[in-house]
């Protein structure tokens, strides 16, 4: 608060907790000193559920992910993290994503996330969060945009070009 904060955002890359009611409760008892906005990691919802498997969700887990994040949403989650170059999140396919995404959108969240690459893929990647913004009409967020190894920096004009043609068809983007 010294320092001017007086909003934080947690639950970033896919881990944070979905168990919102409960962690309110308890920053609330500890006297939190900000406003706190948290999403809903995807990861720890798919743990939760079939544990770090590499394997696609059966339908019933699949379902179960989505209930999870729909009584998250409801205790009062922004939306939902993906850290989908971490462990589970990897694993997990792009339809899998908008699936539980659809229940993001239900409630007007947003969906941020720390893309499936960050070296020599990042359009493919950008494109992969647009699509999952575009299928679900959920508000999404690119964590951290950006491009490693010199020999790949020339392609953040490429990525730039990619955002802002989604955003000019009417799809909410931001990085």
């Amino acid at each position: 608060l010294i320092q001017g904060t007086t909003t934080v955002m947690t639950g970033n890359c896919g881990g944070g907790t979905y168990k919102i009611a409960e962690t309110k409760a308890e920053w609330e008892n500890q006297g939190i000193g900000t406003n706190a906005i948290h999403l809903i990691g995807f990861g720890d919802v798919r743990q939760a559920v079939m544990g770090i498997e590499p394997r696609d969700p059966t339908p019933q887990e699949l379902e179960k992910m989505k209930a999870i994040v729909h009584q998250a949403m409801q205790e009062g989650a922004w939306g939902m993290s993906t850290g989908l170059e971490y462990i589970p999140d990897m694993y997990s396919t792009t339809e899998e994503i908008i699936a539980v995404a659809h229940v993001v959108s239900k409630f007007g969240g947003v969906y941020a996330s720390h893309q499936r690459n960050e070296v020599a893929r990042v359009p493919d990647a950008t494109r992969e969060t647009i699509r999952i913004a575009k299928e679900t009409g959920v508000r999404a967020n690119i964590s951290h945009l950006k491009i490693c190894g010199k020999n790949n920096w020339g392609m953040m004009n490429e990525v730039t070009q990619v955002i802002n043609d989604a955003r000019n068809s009417g799809i909410t983007i931001t990085a």
